[in-house]
């Protein structure tokens, strides 16, 4: 398994003025997501998929993301999960209206797992952005789905 490095030690999540690759450069939503992760680092899987779900197209993360990545960096820091154990988009089946259509799923933003397998969901989170305080609902609704509730 390979793993990502960040750039600095310093911990912190990324700001306008930080000393990042210009905006044309391939290699700027990486070095933002690094920046973010604080040091923390994830295994090959769950690095490409936060880089797929939480950049926009300049690079820059979404504003749902720097909480996302946060708490990922923290789960992992603070609490002593693995990257392994962690994952994010997860299909949480059909729940209100995409219940009804039949086509739409829905995603949990992070799940955390038992193990590393992705079989045994322990925990769900839903993120979002600063200063939004809805989604207890929605959480919950997913954890019941992954049968975590």
């Amino acid at each position: 398994m390979t793993t990502r490095r960040p750039l600095g030690p310093d911990g912190g999540l990324f700001d306008e003025e930080s000393s990042l690759p210009p905006t044309s450069s391939p290699e700027r939503p990486t070095a933002y997501l690094l920046e973010a992760l604080g040091g923390v680092v994830l295994d090959d899987h769950l690095f490409d998929r936060l880089l797929q779900h939480s950049t926009r197209s300049d690079g820059t993360l979404k504003p749902e993301a720097v909480v996302r990545v946060g708490w990922i960096a923290r789960l992992i820091r603070e609490y002593g999960y693995t990257s392994r154990q962690i994952d994010i988009e997860v299909p949480a089946g059909r729940i209100g209206r995409a219940a009804d259509s039949g086509s739409d799923t829905v995603f949990a933003d992070i799940v955390i797992y038992r193990d590393t397998a992705h079989k045994e969901p322990f925990f769900v989170m839903e993120t979002k952005a600063p200063h939004d305080k809805k989604g207890i609902g929605q959480a919950e609704s997913y954890a019941r789905n992954l049968g975590n509730l």
